[in-house]
């Protein structure tokens, strides 16, 4: 045996890289499965805001069939944040199909971005109630607090919007943490569709304090467009 074969034989295997690439691939998964909790029980948050009348009380001056009509905005709102949760989280999946590992910056504005999505829940009943309100007609001085309602809603959106492009803009600018193989196009084409979902969801936040179908309109229509596949998704 030569020294130089000696050489090769004391030289460090490849074993570590391969551990090291399971280590990493471990992560991800690990930081997709937590994400996926959040937005199951985010979306799960949803339905109680959705009541069952009580017989006794809720009846004793109407149908059945008048209270669950009455409660059409409830329904609405349950609708349009059940389908933007949803989009969020097939959004997520298709990331991190990208993503070839994690890093600890990565888990930061993931953080921040289930920390918008778990609060989505909260003006979803705000805004069901108070659209409520106005329709039933409990007095002029409602109309403030429903534009209040459809602001924190719109605006609730958008920050998860916001954050949610910080999160793609991080991973795939420079092919930071996405393999190099995925066209530069592609990786452009899914930046720019969550902006224009930014520019909708802020069109809605200003449209709150003007009209409040119109900003309710809006983010249904974007959680409709988004809820299409793009050409992205299928890379």
């Amino acid at each position: 045996m030569t020294s130089q074969d000696r050489i090769k034989e004391s030289a460090p295997q490849t074993e570590p890289s391969v551990a090291a690439t399971a280590e990493q691939d471990e992560g991800t998964n690990r930081l997709e499965a937590f994400s996926d909790g959040v937005f199951a029980i985010a979306i799960t948050l949803l339905v109680l805001d959705i009541h069952v009348p009580n017989f006794s009380t809720d009846l004793a001056n109407q149908s059945l069939l008048d209270y669950l009509g009455d409660e059409w905005p409830v329904y609405l709102a349950y609708l349009i944040s059940f389908l933007t949760i949803g989009i969020i989280w097939i959004n997520h999946h298709v990331v991190f199909k990208y993503v070839k590992h994690s890093s600890r910056s990565l888990l930061n504005i993931n953080l921040l971005l289930l920390l918008a999505t778990s609060f989505i829940p909260f003006p979803t009943e705000l805004l069901g109630d108070a659209i409520k309100a106005e329709v039933l007609n409990q007095g002029v001085q409602h109309s403030a607090n429903l534009n209040t309602a459809a602001a924190v809603y719109s605006g609730t959106l958008l920050v998860m919007g916001i954050i949610f492009n910080w999160l793609w803009i991080y991973v795939s600018r420079g092919h930071r943490l996405v393999d190099e193989g995925i066209p530069d196009a592609v990786l452009k084409g899914r930046e720019k569709a969550s902006q224009l979902g930014n520019a909708f969801y802020a069109v809605a936040f200003i449209f709150a304090f003007i009209s409040v179908p119109v900003s309710v309109g809006i983010t249904l229509l974007v959680a409709l467009i988004f809820f299409l596949p793009n050409a992205g998704d299928r890379f």
